[in-house]
């Protein structure tokens, strides 16, 4: 809807990721940059969203994200 708005939208990624490959592509491939956000599909309120700055930062939040998601809300997809 914002778009549609014409608002101004950070930059993102709305699926769910299969693997940390594939967070990894779309930083590297497309015109997303670091820093980026890694956020559970489920629950709210920060609980399984960690801000990375760097390859080393998504890798480490994949793992705590899922774990924090799964523990909070019965759901690790990112």
């Amino acid at each position: 809807m914002a778009v549609a708005a014409g608002v101004n939208i950070v930059p993102g990624h709305d699926k769910p990721l299969e693997s940390l490959e594939q967070a990894l592509q779309l930083v590297h491939e497309t015109d997303l940059t670091y820093p980026v956000l890694l956020k559970a599909a489920a629950g709210g309120g920060g609980k399984g969203m960690r801000t990375c700055y760097n390859d080393r930062d998504l890798k480490e939040a994949w793992v705590t994200s899922k774990a924090e998601s799964l523990k909070f809300f019965g759901d690790g997809t990112r």
